[in-house]
């Protein structure tokens, strides 16, 4: 039996965070271990590009993450604090930038995108009740 959307919901949303949270975790861990120092500039700019590609993938292929509920509030003020993060993550700690938050910068900003997108493809489309109105029997 499928779950209520609401409780399905709140699962997506703490297994997002959860799984940001180890993530986060461990970019930090490596930076402040010197493990991205080690690394030559192709291979750190191949895990980049990785990450940057694997973050947008999971809001494209994950359903249920494109079907939560997100109000355009949280959503701008998750692009904020990516985009915060990112900013400073660049100044001090280029690793946890690339490695991090500029992927998660990149999944919420594809995420904003798409729904926004997403929402003028439907307010745009004519409903039967919008074609009834124009066109009474």
């Amino acid at each position: 039996m499928p779950e209520p959307a609401s409780e399905n919901s709140t699962n997506v949303r703490r297994t997002i965070a959860l799984a940001l949270a180890i993530w986060g975790l461990a970019v930090i861990d490596g930076w402040h271990d010197g493990v991205f120092a080690k690394l030559a500039d192709g291979e750190l700019a191949a895990l980049a590009l990785f990450a940057f590609a694997f973050a947008s993938a999971s809001y494209f292929l994950d359903r249920n993450l494109r079907a939560m509920q997100i109000s355009w509030g949280a959503m701008a003020a998750a692009l904020a604090a990516a985009a915060i993060a990112a900013g400073l993550s660049a100044a001090f700690a280029r690793d946890v930038a690339w490695l991090f938050a500029g992927p998660v910068l990149a999944a919420v900003l594809a995420a904003a995108i798409d729904r926004a997108l997403r929402r003028r493809v439907s307010s745009s489309r004519p409903t039967i009740f919008a074609h009834r109105a124009r066109h009474p029997r």
